[in-house]
């Protein structure tokens, strides 16, 4: 008997570990212990694609449960390979971890100065087994982007190597006001306007071939809505219908039973931000004839929306992103670009330090290399792109390569392997 349940065992912790990354998103995972946890983790066999996997693995598990489990961070931190990491990460990321600051003290000094390893003892040094330090897919940025006096939209896409953007593919049968998102390889563009009117289009842009293809349509007509995917799951959320009434529908598409309408939302809305984080869905202000600060939060389990802390002020053209465990929201508040930090497990907002744009237009935020990315704004006719670097004593935003100034409709992170037409 013992060593029929010895044999389960062992079959289970292979199978956890040859599916590590579908597991690591599942609800179930953020309720293991922390040994379960730390055994999973020290595998060299990991079935991971980089090591950047396994931190976003123990970021999630920690954030379901900061107070409990603050006391074992630097115990499955140290189960990272940290030297696969490169310096800037393991400063920005590693050491503002409590309990963390020697493991990246230690692994930086590892990567930067060759000569004093034989004086440092750290328990990974090497790899894990078939991946290493370039084997994570590399990932950019494409916007949907219009410049100013030209009359067709385009895709840009981003040489992080280089700083630089350059234009993709010209998008001929581009809706400016339809809500986007990807899926897979392809940009799903969603409702919008046509002839003036609220519309229930749903259009798929395959970004390798740069060929659309139409799909089945909504049960609603909707512009300023909000789309976000959850678990494989597209919503469309809220927005303005027929006669502009706001709306305060959902419905929820998936590819074997198209469009079906879930939970209404408690307050009917549109131009919302919305994200998914942690098997939830959040839609974040918006308007629904005064600009709103109220957050709600739908559990696809239960089937309901429930609300959440407000943000501490109002924004318009605000746009969300979900960052490191947190959900993070960039807009306006009087005139002047701001940004607002929520907790969702202390159910808080707190504000952290501003962009420098001083002009009006809307953005677009992105998590990049487990960075906040911000684009839009205007500084002297350019559009602004900033990244916000959480440090150990201070957060600021980094400016990068600027746009020339246009109209920035969406903003994805993409796989570079997109890039490539077949």
């Amino acid at each position: 008997m013992g060593t029929n349940a010895s044999q389960s065992e062992l079959k289970i912790h292979q199978y956890e570990i040859q599916n590590f990354m579908e597991i690591s998103k599942s609800d179930e995972f953020l309720n293991f212990d922390v040994e379960k946890l730390q055994c999973l983790l020290e595998s060299d066999n990991l079935n991971i694609t980089c090591e950047e996997d396994a931190y976003g693995a123990i970021t999630r598990w920690f954030n379901h449960d900061v107070s409990a489990r603050q006391q074992h961070l630097p115990r499955l931190v140290a189960c990272l390979r940290l030297t696969q990491f490169d310096v800037d990460f393991l400063l920005t990321h590693i050491q503002s971890l409590l309990g963390c600051e020697l493991l990246a003290l230690q692994a930086s000094t590892w990567i930067s100065n060759p000569s004093a390893r034989t004086k440092i003892n750290m328990r990974f040094t090497e790899p894990r087994v078939g991946i290493g330090a370039g084997n994570c897919d590399e990932k950019t940025l494409l916007l949907v982007y219009e410049e100013h006096n030209s009359s067709k939209a385009c895709a840009l896409q981003y040489n992080k190597a280089e700083d630089t953007w350059q234009k993709y593919a010209t998008l001929y049968n581009y809706n400016i006001n339809s809500s986007a998102i990807l899926k897979d390889d392809n940009l799903l563009f969603i409702g919008g306007d046509s002839y003036k009117s609220p519309s229930k289009s749903f259009l798929s842009w395959n970004i390798p071939n740069k060929t659309w293809r139409e799909l089945s349509k909504m049960n609603h007509r909707r512009q300023d809505h909000s789309v976000v995917e959850l678990e494989g799951k597209i919503y469309a959320i809220g927005g303005r219908g027929e006669n502009d009434t706001i709306l305060q529908s959902v419905e929820r598409y998936t590819a074997s039973n198209g469009w079906e309408f879930v939970a209404p939302l408690i307050t009917a809305r549109c131009e919302a931000g919305a994200v998914s984080l942690n098997g939830k869905v959040y839609i974040i202000g918006g308007s629904n004839g005064k600009t709103l600060k109220s957050v709600e939060c739908y559990n696809p389990d239960s089937n309901s929306w429930t609300y959440c802390a407000v943000m501490r002020e109002e924004y318009s053209g605000l746009s969300v992103a979900a960052n490191n465990g947190h959900i993070y929201v960039v807009g306006y508040f009087k005139g002047s670009p701001a940004v607002e930090r929520y907790d969702p497990y202390r159910n808080t907002w707190n504000q952290i330090c501003s962009l420098e744009s001083n002009c009006w237009r809307r953005f677009f935020c992105v998590s990049l290399e487990y960075r906040l990315w911000a684009i839009g704004g205007s500084v002297k006719n350019e559009t602004r792109v900033e990244v916000y670097n959480k440090g150990y004593d201070h957060d600021r935003w980094v400016q990068k390569s600027s746009l020339p100034k246009g109209d920035i409709y969406s903003c994805f992170v993409i796989p570079v392997t997109f890039l490539t037409s077949k």
